[in-house]
């Protein structure tokens, strides 16, 4: 897009009145350029001295040491307007003599990019983290939007709200009603249902399908191609970016839903049961597991932060920890290299613990508790397969399969129904043949 850019500065007290100060020499040679070609892209002239709070309120911005607000002094610079080599490389200097000092801690380029094949928009921050040691971190932001509705999306956004009143009214009315009443009944409270591990997977969706329809009620974002003042889309970026994380999390549970519904086949009832027993030892172990991580961690930490990246903080520390329990330990010669000896002894220690004992523990649990699972709920060839009646029981309404069946509701569950059932079919066979002797 051919339209203006922003550069942010953002200090370490907001409340400071920040004044800069050109060298006097490069300030004389400046100021006689610009008077002489005019040619420079900066819109904002002279930088703001002043802390401008930016209005309304826009997104926060996440570095790795803080995250920080979204006021800012802030100038603006024409990306769109021509300006020789000579120009820019003065406007780079305005910026680095005046704007930056030793309290600046974010310097942050946001601009708004289009995709014209793709018919969208993409709001992209640059930012440059300083620390209070002086190290620089660049990082980047990218957020895709849309400001058009098509064809398609219009007809998605039908679609969506059939689906939101069906989910709603279905699974967050119906089905709770008949769930509570069915709990009611055995004489358990009204909440046993909301606490069952179905019960949550309802209340999820529910919930995800009101929050999905709320965000996509709000307001049409303000057309790029039209503004006539510098506009900051990374909070729209975000809230379209959040929007698709929650679709994707809603399919994800509406998945694990399907799957449970499975679970009357006996090998999957296994399988759940299997997985249940070992994320239950699994917590258990982690009292364990975790301390070991983080022992390592801490001391990879200690050692290493600053010679080696991977270990420079804590968030860093702990992700090359984790992946170093499946794979070769990350920049294992550049630890023996700055380690002072310490390297050798603390990848022997981290392979033994965590390794060689704690990794495989968890394989341990799972054959554990396969061994249960079989021994308890073993194979049995009265209840590997349902009976054609078993099914109907199992997928239809209870007045219909009681209309349908002449049998009670729920009939088939019981123990031995299978047995009974073919009993009952041979003994019918058996009379039958004998009514014809």
């Amino acid at each position: 897009l051919g339209v203006t850019s922003r550069a942010e500065n953002i200090h370490v007290d907001d409340a400071t009145q920040y004044r800069g100060s050109l060298v006097p020499e490069f300030a004389d040679e400046l100021q006689r350029y610009y008077n002489q070609t005019g040619n420079s892209a900066w819109e904002t002239d002279p930088f703001p001295f002043e802390w401008t709070p930016v209005t309304p309120p826009e997104s926060d911005l996440y570095g790795r040491m803080q995250t920080y607000g979204g006021g800012g002094y802030s100038a603006l610079y024409n990306m769109s307007k021509p300006v020789t080599s000579e120009s820019f490389s003065y406007d780079m200097q305005y910026l680095s003599e005046v704007w930056v000092d030793f309290k600046t801690r974010l310097i942050v380029l946001e601009l708004t990019l289009a995709n014209h094949h793709l018919g969208g928009f993409v709001s992209v921050n640059v930012l440059f983290e300083n620390s209070a040691s002086g190290s620089i971190s660049p990082m980047m932001d990218v957020s895709c939007f849309n400001v058009f509705d098509t064809a398609a999306i219009k007809a998605s956004n039908v679609i969506d709200w059939i689906r939101a009143a069906i989910t709603i009214l279905w699974v967050g009315g119906v089905r709770l009603y008949l769930k509570t009443k069915e709990r009611l009944s055995q004489g358990r409270s009204s909440f046993a249902y909301i606490m069952t591990f179905s019960g949550v997977i309802d209340c999820s969706i529910v919930g995800l399908t009101a929050a999905l329809k709320y965000m996509s009620m709000k307001g049409p974002f303000p057309d790029p191609m039209k503004t006539t003042a510098f506009q900051n889309f990374l909070l729209f970026g975000s809230a379209e970016r959040m929007c698709f994380i929650m679709e994707a999390t809603l399919m994800l549970i509406l998945i694990v839903k399907f799957t449970t519904l499975t679970r009357f086949s006996p090998p999957i009832f296994r399988f759940f049961k299997l997985f249940t027993r070992s994320v239950r030892m699994f917590f258990a172990f982690a009292f364990v597991f975790v301390p070991l991580l983080f022992g390592s961690a801490y001391a990879a930490h200690t050692i290493w932060s600053p010679y080696v990246f991977s270990f420079s903080d804590w968030s860093q520390a702990f992700a090359a920890t984790m992946l170093g329990t499946y794979q070769p330990m990350p920049h294992a010669l550049r630890m023996e290299a700055t380690g002072r000896g310490w390297a050798i002894p603390f990848l022997i220690y981290f392979f033994l613990s965590t390794k060689v004992f704690a990794v495989h523990a968890f394989l341990a649990i799972t054959v554990h508790a396969w061994f249960e699972v079989e021994l308890a709920e073993g194979a049995d060839a009265t209840k590997e397969s349902w009976s054609a009646d078993q099914y109907l029981d199992w997928a239809l309404w209870p007045a219909v399969y009681e209309t349908l069946r002449r049998k009670k509701p729920g009939s088939s569950r019981q123990e031995g129904y299978v047995e009974a059932e073919e009993a009952s079919d041979s003994d019918s066979s058996s009379s039958s043949d004998e009514d014809q002797k």
